[in-house]
């Protein structure tokens, strides 16, 4: 594990990947390797390998702050904000200062049509990390109104 961070922090995605996936070969029950590979098949777009990874990492330890924020990560991926919003309010529980989380779980109030829970969210993350424009960005359209929910009525 401690080779595929280090592979990682080199920037060598595809030997870090190698590696992660010899540790769960070698320790199937091992949840850290998992996770790495989670967020890379997330970031990668391979959605199903992540699930993969994802199923293993909740039986291993279902209530995981980061298996939860990634879980959810995986649902918005599929646009399954319904799904995802447990995942995200359990890993808040958890994290309530994360402001990428809060981002997510704004993101997935959003897209249900939740205006207010939307706002709070962006609003503590605008708060928790005032620097990122994204944040701000989302907050002054939650505050404008351009909500994806009310332009497409089926996903409300």
């Amino acid at each position: 594990i401690s080779d595929g961070e280090a592979q990682l922090d080199k920037g060598n995605a595809a030997e870090a990947r190698s590696l992660f996936e010899r540790a769960v070969q070698l320790d199937p029950e091992n949840w850290y390797p998992r996770g790495y590979l989670t967020e890379m098949f997330l970031v990668s777009g391979e959605l199903e390998l992540a699930y993969q990874q994802l199923v293993e990492m909740e039986k291993i330890d279902p209530d995981s702050v980061v298996g939860n924020y990634l879980t959810a990560q995986y649902w918005v991926a599929r646009k399954d904000y319904e799904r995802a919003r447990p995942y995200a309010e359990k890993a808040k529980f958890g994290r309530p200062g994360n402001s990428e989380l809060r981002g997510l779980l704004g993101n997935i109030y959003r897209e249900l049509g939740q205006k207010e829970k939307a706002r709070e969210e962006f609003q503590t993350a605008v708060r928790l990390a005032p620097d990122r424009v994204e944040f701000r960005e989302q907050l002054r359209k939650s505050e404008t109104g351009d909500n994806p929910a009310e332009k497409n009525p089926a996903r409300q």
